[in-house]
């Protein structure tokens, strides 16, 4: 679904580079969670996969198509669901269907559906500031849906959430990608999060970044938080955290 290779970028006004011959791949149908310390890269990441950013060497494909030739699709939904406040939640769903100029009841159609499809089913005509937060953030994960890719970027979706919404918005999560067959790359900052919501998780260190721990969570997929307390998750999460805390320990010795 995604092959980032031998990637090496640099910005401009930085005298290190953030990746030097980087390379990783996604499967078909993963929910991987990428993870690092502050300023390791991860939204840069998915700013080169959106090609927001163009690196100096390599190449990243999507689907077998290159980032930037107009071909290659994925879906971005950021930290905050930047939902327009003035347009009902239903037409803040179409807008990705608008920009593709798809006829307007096909649109409508399809953005009901979505809207069902993540609980929303009633709420079509409120707006925006009608919604709780969590309600929000499915909304928005529902225009990112509507966008019609496969692969699906998601970057620290629940990190503006009370713990409690947070939660449950894992929990909700974790259920839809059951159903949806797609994709799913996750930025997030929170360990525990990554290990409850994702199969893979890929960790970021060192400065220039030239490779990525690749670690399986020990779960099944279909999951509960219970299982969080199990041994081998607990060992995991002790591991993902002392890393973490020795490379922000080693950034800022460098600065």
């Amino acid at each position: 679904m995604l092959d980032f290779e031998h990637v090496t970028f640099q910005f401009p006004t930085d005298n290190y580079r953030m990746f030097e011959d980087l390379s990783f791949h996604l499967e078909e149908g993963e929910f991987t969670a990428l993870i690092g310390a502050s300023g390791s890269g991860k939204s840069t990441i998915f700013r080169l996969i959106n090609h927001f950013l163009t690196p100096e060497t390599g190449s990243i494909r999507i689907e077998g198509r290159e980032v930037g030739t107009g071909n290659a699709q994925c879906g971005y939904m950021p930290q905050r669901d930047l939902l327009f406040p003035w347009r009902t939640v239903e037409a803040n769903v179409m807008l990705p269907m608008e920009i593709k100029k798809q006829p307007r009841a096909e649109r409508r159609a399809a953005a009901d559906a979505l809207l069902a499809r993540v609980g929303l089913a009633g709420s079509e005509k409120k707006r925006p500031g009608e919604l709780s937060g969590g309600m929000r953030q499915r909304a928005a994960f529902a225009r990112t849906l509507a966008a019609g890719a496969d692969l699906l970027l998601l970057d620290e979706p629940f990190s503006a959430l009370d713990s409690i919404t947070r939660i449950s918005m894992q929990e909700w999560l974790v259920e839809q990608w059951e159903n949806w067959n797609k994709t799913i790359l996750l930025v997030t900052h929170d360990v525990e999060e990554a290990i409850f919501l994702s199969r893979r998780i890929l960790v970021l260190t060192g400065r220039p970044v030239k490779s990525l721990v690749d670690l399986e969570v020990p779960l099944p997929k279909k999951r509960t938080r219970e299982m969080l307390l199990r041994p081998e998750v607990m060992e995991l999460k002790n591991r993902l955290i002392g890393m973490l805390q020795e490379e922000a320990a080693q950034t800022e010795s460098d600065s």
